[in-house]
């Protein structure tokens, strides 16, 4: 397909002829054009080795040598004019229409003129292009319709229908238009389907319509010399997937998938304390041991599997006047009369005393005459009698905080004495009870569509419902328990009922008509492209479709 035996010429949208120029041969003889972009190879060289390792082949753009002639003479305005024309700053398409190609050139280079001084000549030219590929006109296929098909209007009673290749099968539906009911159908043969009556329907109210269960298939002829990647614009019909399969091309499949989920991990390193936090959307889990917990949040049982710390007092001989004991921040004095704060009433014996203690300390009847009138009860701590001279002196909350509750003693008699300076043997609740006791809570409670399974430490997050929407916020006080992200992530839209997509598969672009709308985390990153020669293709998805695509041309 040569270019030199054309004599006419477009470029940047402007016709050779509208400037009185030809594309000329100034040699004489047979013409010389390049049959092939020249090619460069790139490999490795190895000491010692004298056989290069081949890496790839870098293919140059095209150079064209041209020469436009005046056919007439010139003057002043019209060279002027081609001056202008012919320099530009970027590539513009250079079209031959004779032959039907196009090169994205532009001039580099000098650009002689050559004349015989009286306003006569040529121009002589080197065009650069931006490929190794000259290209054909742009075509645009028909405008596809795969979507919803329109049916005659239907009675109350079960009807039926005859329907030319309807393609349907059976429990397949038609949707009631007004008032977006669903009647499910019966095949009765490959034409004629049977429709289920609809409640409180009215005869021949309403339009029917159905997804156009067949495919649509599609046949397109590369003309070129190799694969062509078109741009396709794309009008969603009702939401979900949009499938294009080139069944003459090993099945390559470009595809817009349904919506995806949001899911997130929350992983478990080890115990679990009262009043740490678990948050998921707009729901709070609070881990309690204690039986009290915020207002606004749900309650993780873990009282079961928490131990609460302890110690012991013994007291086996009647403390004196002034001998005390200090548990965590409060002190309390024995006193034979109550008179300052914290004094503890020392009874007839020693057994009266430690029953004035304990209800000192859990703040029960005796405010005034077994103890201080304004003491109230422990804040952290409850009393227990054990036998009768051991004091259980045992942390409201259950767990290790309890452990750091400090205790000590004055006593003028050694024999009354705490067993330890602190409390002991409190133990949070384990990873995995702690895990399990939440996804119960969650189960139990939940406001918000998810899901959630265990596996080993972590427990998995999923949003029932696919899209945007389920990339809520999650956080955590939890010290042994971490999120893998502070939202659930990877929730992704369908494709739209309306919505319009341009894709650009040459350049590998997808644009939404959508304002802040990326469809790419729903695409298969696979920007479809039809081998030369005939392509079979299935369209699956309600939509209406349209390529736009120009052909590859390796010769010049």
């Amino acid at each position: 397909m040569p270019i030199k035996s054309c004599l006419y010429f477009i470029y940047d949208g402007k016709k050779s002829t509208d400037y009185n120029i030809s594309n000329v041969n100034i040699n004489s003889g047979m013409l010389e054009e390049c049959f092939l972009s020249s090619r460069e190879l790139y490999e490795i060289e190895i000491r010692n080795n004298e056989k290069p390792y081949f890496q790839y082949i870098k293919r140059k753009p095209f150079i064209l040598t041209l020469s436009f002639a005046f056919n007439d003479m010139w003057d002043s305005n019209l060279i002027d004019s081609v001056a202008q024309w012919l320099n530009v700053d970027n590539y513009k398409e250079l079209e031959f229409p004779e032959v039907g190609l196009i090169y994205n050139c532009m001039p580099v280079d000098d650009m002689p003129i050559i004349h015989n001084a009286l306003q006569q000549g040529y121009i002589n030219l080197t065009m650069r292009c931006d490929s190794p590929y000259a290209y054909s006109p742009t075509y645009l296929s028909p405008l596809y319709d795969t979507g919803i098909q329109q049916i005659s209007e239907l009675g109350t009673n079960t009807t039926t229908i005859k329907l030319t290749n309807h393609g349907l099968q059976n429990n397949d539906y038609i949707i009631n238009t007004t008032r977006d009911e669903k009647r499910k159908i019966t095949v009765v043969d490959i034409n004629t389907v049977s429709v289920s009556s609809v409640t409180n329907q009215v005869a021949n109210d309403v339009i029917f319509k159905y997804p156009n269960i067949n495919s649509k298939n599609i046949v397109f002829e590369n003309i070129g010399s190799i694969i062509c990647h078109p741009e396709i614009s794309i009008n969603k019909i009702g939401d979900g997937i949009l499938k294009i399969t080139n069944l003459s091309n090993s099945g390559d499949e470009f595809l817009f998938s349904s919506g995806t989920n949001a899911t997130g991990n929350l992983t478990f390193s080890g115990t679990v304390s009262d009043g740490e936090i678990i948050v998921v959307g707009a729901d709070g889990y609070e881990f309690d041991s204690d039986n009290v917990k915020s207002a606004n949040k749900f309650k993780v049982d873990i009282s079961s599997n928490t131990i609460a710390s302890k110690n012991t007092l013994v007291m086996k001989i009647n403390p004196a006047n002034g001998d005390s004991i200090t548990i965590d921040t409060v002190s309390y004095k024995f006193k034979t009369a109550l008179d300052e704060p914290y004094s503890i009433k020392i009874g007839a014996g020693v057994t009266n005393t430690i029953d004035n203690l304990i209800s000192a300390i859990n703040g029960s009847t005796g405010a005034g005459t077994k103890y201080y009138s304004t003491i109230t009860a422990h804040t952290k701590v409850s009393a227990t009698l054990e036998g009768t001279n051991n004091i259980i002196i045992t942390a409201k909350t259950p767990g290790s905080l309890g452990n750091t509750i400090i205790t000590t003693s004055i006593f003028t008699n050694y024999n009354n004495r705490f067993e330890s300076t602190t409390l002991l043997l409190g133990q949070d609740c384990s990873a995995d009870n702690a895990i399990n006791a939440l996804i119960s809570s969650i189960n139990t409670n939940k406001t918000i569509p998810i899901t959630v399974q265990k596996n080993n430490n972590i427990i998995i997050f999923t949003y029932v419902n696919p899209g945007n929407v389920g990339n809520v916020i999650t956080s955590s006080t939890t010290r042994n328990a971490l999120w893998d992200s502070s939202t659930l992530t990877g929730g992704n839209d369908n494709l739209l009922d309306g919505e319009n997509i341009y894709v650009n598969c040459e350049r590998q672009e997808i644009i939404s008509d959508i304002p802040n709308t990326y469809r790419i985390s729903i695409f298969n990153d696979n920007y479809i492209g039809f081998p030369k020669g005939v392509n079979n293709l299935v369209i699956e998805g309600n939509c209406k479709i349209q390529f736009r695509y120009k052909f590859k041309i390796l010769q010049r």
